[in-house]
């Protein structure tokens, strides 16, 4: 069986090695970056030197051997600079109107919670991993999701359709286009999205629309801590308007990525570890409170802000949520990442993750009054929000639960790059999120 001897876990540009083993008696083995060959291979070891380019993006890795007679023999392929999963799961239809759940996990151990979804609404457990569907019109498309959590904030998220032209197969490919509606807009369907959505050169079928939760990933500077903390005081002594999320869709989860990481060797690439929050919901506060009383910085430590907003990008897009990344600046936060705040930036855009900048100002007392301050000072980042003042950041909350809740997922048939999505503008239509 061919397969990749090496793996890329972290972010990866330039020049790297690659080997695959297993190749057997192929008379040749291609390595191919995006469907492009990037290298050819005729004797072991099959080993070569491939370049991932200078920019900061989501690539699709393949081996693929051939014989003498140029047939091909096997194939195998790795998703660089996209989020991977310590577990697996997948839908099957079993019998006409039932579906089973399947996972897998590294450490093997059973999912703590599992919930089916519907169309939107639970499904009801059945016997062990079986769940039972209702009487559905079988000329219409209905959207089956799951997910799973594991212990160690491990989760794994599965969706698939059935009915109209899929049948009762529920194992169909499919890739997230992130949405972004302008207020008061509605979601157009399925039907009018395909044809205007594009992916490369093709016009792949969306195959459902899928309002859900948010999930917000935040980077706080070092230097932007005291004047959170400062919010938060104010917040717990009740001044301010106060700010009630109940419009919001429940489900919503805030994760908070550490911007000074940690070095793990290996054989391979040294992977760079950027220590993650584990979830918080509703449950443990409102938004505001949430952002002005956690912290994970750590002292003595160098801070990576660029690397790190990139990781809390690939961990937002793991989800299939609509989703963004909240970056907090100071007054002058210092950054040693190897990558750019531009180059950063276009990932992003590329995931479909958009990005917020807020900034607190000066961590000290001010002799000039908060509200005098620019409400869009220009930071290394571009142009960011101040969010000094109470009634600034309580509107800047407001103004990042709108972007949120402004997204949608559309399910698109096939594995699909996210940067080749492209959507046909319209008068009152959606656009790509994060671009």
């Amino acid at each position: 069986m061919l397969s990749f001897l090496t793996l890329f876990l972290g972010l990866v540009v330039g020049v790297h090695e690659v080997e695959v083993v297993g190749a057997g008696e192929a008379a040749r083995v291609e390595l191919r970056i995006d469907g492009r060959t990037v290298a050819e291979l005729t004797d072991e070891p099959w080993r070569s030197e491939v370049d991932f380019g200078g920019r900061l993006l989501p690539h699709r890795l393949e081996a693929v051997a051939f014989d003498a007679a140029a047939g091909e023999l096997a194939r195998a392929e790795q998703w660089l600079n996209l989020p991977r999963s310590r577990a697996e799961a997948s839908l099957v239809m079993e019998a006409p109107g039932e579906v089973s759940l399947l996972w897998e996990s590294l450490e093997n151990k059973r999912p703590r919670s599992v919930t089916v979804w519907l169309d939107g609404e639970p499904l009801p457990t059945g016997d062990g991993w079986s769940y039972r569907l209702p009487a559905l019109d079988p000329a219409a498309v209905h959207f089956l999701r799951a997910e799973l959590e594991f212990e160690g904030n491990v989760r794994s998220r599965v969706e698939s359709v059935v009915g109209g032209r899929f049948g009762d197969q529920a194992t169909v490919e499919m890739t997230a286009a992130v949405l972004e509606r302008g207020r008061g807009e509605e979601l157009p369907p399925a039907s009018e999205l395909t044809g205007r959505l594009r992916a490369g050169g093709s016009q792949p079928a969306v195959v459902a629309v899928e309002e859900a939760p948010w999930e917000l990933l935040v980077v706080l500077a070092r230097d932007a801590v005291p004047g959170l903390g400062m919010l938060g005081r104010m917040l717990n002594r009740g001044q301010g308007a106060g700010l009630d999320s109940r419009d919001t869709l429940p489900g919503w989860e805030v994760r908070f990525v550490s911007p000074q990481p940690s070095q793990r060797a290996s054989s391979e690439v040294p992977v760079d570890l950027f220590p993650i929050s584990t979830p918080f919901t509703a449950a443990d506060g409102e938004l505001a409170y949430l952002l002005t009383h956690v912290d994970l910085s750590r002292p003595r430590l160098e801070s990576r802000l660029a690397e790190a907003v990139a990781v809390a990008a690939v961990q937002a897009a793991a989800g299939n949520r609509p989703r963004a990344v909240l970056l907090v600046l100071g007054a002058g936060a210092s950054d040693a990442s190897r990558f750019g705040i531009d180059e950063v930036r276009a990932y992003l855009a590329a995931l479909q993750v958009p990005l917020v900048v807020w900034s607190t100002g000066p961590a000290i007392a001010r002799t000039v009054s908060p509200d005098r301050r620019p409400l869009v000072p220009s930071t290394p980042w571009g142009k960011a929000r101040d969010v000094s003042s109470l009634a600034r950041f309580e509107s800047a909350v407001r103004q990042l639960v709108r972007l949120l809740d402004a997204q949608a997922i559309a399910w698109v048939e096939g594995a699909h790059l996210p940067q080749s999505f492209e959507l046909e503008p319209a008068p009152g239509g959606p656009s790509i999120a994060g671009r």
